[in-house]
């Protein structure tokens, strides 16, 4: 009888002390909250990453000419970097927003092959995350043929033709007047320095009027954008000066949303996010990539999602300091800036057992298991 009566004081003395347990324990499995100052959105400047290394570099060469036609046409709200080396690209491309290959009249065909293979695998990724490659191209000096600025691209798969045409004196008339490049664009007469391909990329954005055969492409590449310009800038023309200038400001993502914050604490198992809209100087907003991580830089992604509304929810199952932040991306593909990131705490509640409000039922279940333990040794003894 005082066996039974030690067991009952045990179970009761174990269940009554194991929520404080239950607590001073978990202490070591989860995260301090921490609560994040919302970052300001950046400010959308396109930063231009040009390549110079085999181009026409003297006064009133090409390179000099490109930036005196974007000025003219698109403004100077730009950065820009020089690119004088080829295998500094996969370095320097994720810091841009566009890359402009100016033509390489000087360029040899080793070069040409060498680029396209160092740059095979950095235009893709640039590409992939929204990028812009604008590429110019007529004559080489040293190819002694046209095109072989483009030919980087062929060699890279980026685009591919099979033939070009010198086009000088030909009529040139705009096939896609919705296209953003052919904004302010008439029918033209080429001037010198002007090229056709022989291709089956797509329909072309302004062409040759007699052949079809096409001097601009647009391509959108996932989220990026590929634009081919037959022509380079060494006699300036007031309508291929309009085509740089809209190649320029196709970069004309979304304004950033404005993500709310969610709090610095919640209790349960879901998130609800919401921003305000972004807006679109040339286009719609099309989507929201709205994205939670656990690390504040983002390195690691732990859920996405993409919506076509101003919320979404993330559920989940772990205690921890979760991160927010979204992006609009628009009807040219174009992702505009990331938000201000936002955090919160996730605190799952204790589970309850009904009708004792707020006691652990772990606490309930690790008593039971160590007042059995208890039974087992005191039957030992007893036996013994």
């Amino acid at each position: 009888m005082r066996s039974t009566r030690n067991i009952v004081v045990l179970f009761a003395l174990c269940t009554l002390l194991l929520p404080f347990v239950s607590t001073w324990f978990s202490g070591f499995q989860v995260t301090t909250p921490v609560s994040v100052t919302a970052l300001p959105a950046p400010t959308v400047t396109p930063r231009i990453l040009y390549y110079t290394e085999f181009a026409d570099n003297t006064p009133g060469g090409e390179a000099e000419n490109v930036w005196a036609a974007i000025n003219a046409t698109h403004g100077t709200n730009y950065l820009r970097t020089n690119l004088t080396s080829y295998t500094d690209a996969s370095t320097e491309l994720p810091n841009h927003d566009i890359f402009l290959i100016i033509e390489q009249e000087l360029i040899f065909t080793q070069n040409i092959t060498d680029i396209a293979a160092a740059w095979q695998t950095p235009l893709d990724d640039f590409l992939a995350a929204g990028g812009i490659v604008l590429l110019m191209t007529y004559y080489s000096m040293n190819v002694f043929d046209y095109g072989a600025t483009a030919r980087i691209l062929n060699e890279t798969g980026h685009f591919t033709f099979s033939g070009v045409a010198n086009r000088v004196g030909s009529t040139i008339v705009i096939d896609e007047p919705s296209n953003p490049l052919a904004d302010g664009i008439t029918n033209f007469t080429a001037p010198d320095g002007t090229l056709s391909f022989v291709t089956t990329e797509m329909t072309p954005i302004v062409s040759v009027n007699v052949t079809g055969d096409p001097i601009l492409f647009h391509k959108p590449v996932g989220v990026g954008h590929l634009v081919v310009m037959g022509f380079d800038s060494y006699n300036r023309d007031s309508e291929t000066d309009k085509i740089l200038g809209n190649a320029i400001r196709l970069y004309q993502p979304p304004s950033a949303p404005v993500l709310a914050d969610p709090g610095a604490t919640i209790t349960g198992f879901q998130v609800p996010l919401n921003w305000t809209a972004a807006t679109d100087s040339d286009g719609v907003i099309s989507e929201y990539e709205v994205q939670a991580s656990a690390d504040a830089g983002f390195a690691i992604i732990g859920q996405s999602a993409s919506v076509t509304t101003l919320s979404h929810t993330f559920i989940f199952l772990t205690n921890d300091t979760y991160y927010f932040r979204v992006r609009a991306i628009d009807n040219n593909t174009l992702a505009g800036p990331w938000s201000n990131v936002v955090s919160t705490y996730i605190e799952f509640p204790p589970i309850t057992i009904p009708g004792i409000p707020g006691f652990p039922i772990e606490a309930i279940v690790l008593g039971l298991i160590l007042s059995l333990g208890a039974i087992f040794v005191l039957r030992q003894r007893k036996q013994q």
